[in-house]
């Protein structure tokens, strides 16, 4: 009984580890690429692509001006755009779907994409939440003095 008690748990925390925005998405994203890609694609993964580099590039900018002690003015839009990013994606793949299986890329990688990005959504939708919106009197918001609610920049 105990055996079975350790490994549920033990299941849980891993769950949970895994469920986590960032862990899920740096984990789940090679799988997903490597269930998609071999349906050669062609041209059907240019906005996805775009996009993702398009964001990740404002990141990884954002990233280093911080560790320079820099401040940018689209820190507090990279998770929006992030969102917009899996919005347009799933939309991409939804509107290739609708046209039926001799539009773009199978129906299987279409169905994929859809269902990844909308977990990408909620998650990244929840993080927003909890930053940006739920942010309780007296805390800090991301990018803001200690304690004061307002923004720095």
């Amino acid at each position: 009984c105990t055996s079975w008690l350790s490994r549920t748990i033990s299941f849980f925390s891993l769950t949970h580890l895994l469920l986590r925005e960032t862990v899920f998405h740096h984990s789940s994203i090679t799988v997903v690429v490597g269930l998609i890609v071999p349906a050669h694609l062609n041209g059907d993964m240019y906005l996805a692509v775009i996009l993702n580099s398009c964001v990740h590039v404002l990141m990884y900018s954002h990233y280093a001006c911080a560790l320079l002690k820099m401040s940018t003015p689209w820190k507090s839009l990279l998770t929006s755009m992030q969102l917009l990013q899996f919005v347009l994606i799933a939309t991409q793949s939804a509107m290739s779907l609708s046209r039926g299986p001799g539009c773009g890329k199978p129906t299987y990688a279409k169905w994929t994409l859809i269902a990844y990005m909308a977990s990408m959504v909620g998650l990244f939708g929840h993080f927003f939440y909890k930053s940006y919106i739920a942010v309780k009197p007296g805390t800090a918001l991301p990018g803001s003095k200690e304690g004061t609610g307002k923004k720095s920049d």
